[in-house]
């Protein structure tokens, strides 16, 4: 029986080896690993087959393949940051040895990767497969106080064009290693929200989500069965919360356009969470010496849907919230170890 036990994967960013954009054609340098319990559920390739049929039988006659079209859904422990560049955008890494600063911010084109799987299917057959062209479509972070599971990053991918031989590389195999570094569980995050002089920490989140929607797809052109080029669309930065309602003020007020007083109103334009420039935040402190700490903040947000039923009185009264935000930002600091080299 062949299982998990035999895959190894490792990615990098479709760079040349001079460090321009090399979208499709690989990376120069496939040298970063997945955080610890790496899953791919779902890998399909799909050549889109046509059947082709004609006068003279009710069988078909020929096949024909169409445009290529790969998908790949990546999950794994949040733990080192450079796998959410093709995510956000673009990453900045500064600082030295023992205390890097990881920096990341939007950008209207992202990189994209090169993931690279190799299989041992028996003493015999191997398969070594490149995701060339692989696009980050949308990123989802879950923190789930009801699970002791530390905290999960899931990608959705395409992929343009997959390359396969029998022989995995040498420079794949010395490379490769499992993650050593510690994940962060839901007690080692906290939700913030601005409250006109500082962030504050919402008290009592049952679960918050964060997804991070690029709007991104691999886009064909005539002369090739494989995309050619990726495309970003509209981004769409999505939070949503369960806690304990205890104040109309976090995200009520915001979503009647007011706070809340002695006169009743009904709802009108929704406001800002905090302010425009500074909304919501999520930080995340991994254990170590020093810490390293992940902020991520989302500015000009606002809430969508408010949901607190009325329960008996054994529950408590949840306050379910989901929000849209403007802009994402991600700051890392005191990361223990530098970004494998880019390309080269």
């Amino acid at each position: 029986m062949v299982s998990g036990s035999a895959q190894k994967a490792l990615w990098g960013l479709e760079l040349t080896a001079g460090g321009a954009a090399n979208f499709g054609a690989g990376a120069s340098k496939v040298n970063k690993i997945f955080g610890t319990a790496l899953s791919i559920p779902t890998r399909d390739h799909d050549p889109s087959i046509m059947d082709r049929y004609g006068p003279g039988s009710r069988s078909v006659q020929t096949y024909k393949h169409g445009l290529f079209k790969g998908s790949m859904t990546i999950e794994d422990d949040l733990i080192t940051p450079s796998i959410l560049e093709p995510a956000l955008g673009s990453l900045v890494v500064s600082g030295g040895a023992g205390d890097y600063t990881y920096t990341f911010s939007e950008a209207d084109a992202h990189p994209t990767m090169e993931v690279q799987i190799a299989e041992v299917l028996s003493s015999s057959k191997t398969r070594f497969t490149q995701h060339c062209g692989t696009l980050v479509k949308s990123a989802e972070l879950d923190i789930d106080a009801n699970s002791s599971s530390p905290l999960r990053l899931s990608l959705d991918c395409e992929y343009a064009k997959p390359m396969r031989s029998n022989a995995v590389p040498a420079g794949f195999t010395s490379t490769w290693a499992q993650e050593t570094k510690a994940p962060a569980t839901f007690a080692d995050a906290k939700f913030k929200v601005w409250t006109g002089a500082a962030y504050t920490e919402i008290s009592n989140i049952d679960r918050g989500t964060i997804r991070i929607d690029q709007g991104a797809e691999l886009k064909p052109s005539a002369g090739s069965n494989f995309p050619t080029r990726a495309r970003w669309g509209e981004r769409k930065y999505e939070l949503s919360f369960v806690h304990l309602f205890t104040d109309p003020g976090d995200f009520d007020d915001a979503l009647f356009g007011a706070a809340i007083n002695g006169t009743a109103t009904a709802p009108g334009a929704p406001s800002y969470v905090g302010t425009a420039a500074k909304g919501v935040q999520l930080v995340i402190t991994m254990a170590g010496s020093p810490a390293p700490t992940w902020t991520w903040t989302f500015t000009n947000v606002i809430p969508v849907k408010h949901s607190d039923p009325v329960v008996g009185p054994s529950d408590e009264v949840m306050e379910s919230v989901d929000l849209r935000a403007g802009a994402c930002s991600l700051v890392v600091t005191k990361w223990p170890t530098a970004e494998p080299v880019r390309y080269g």
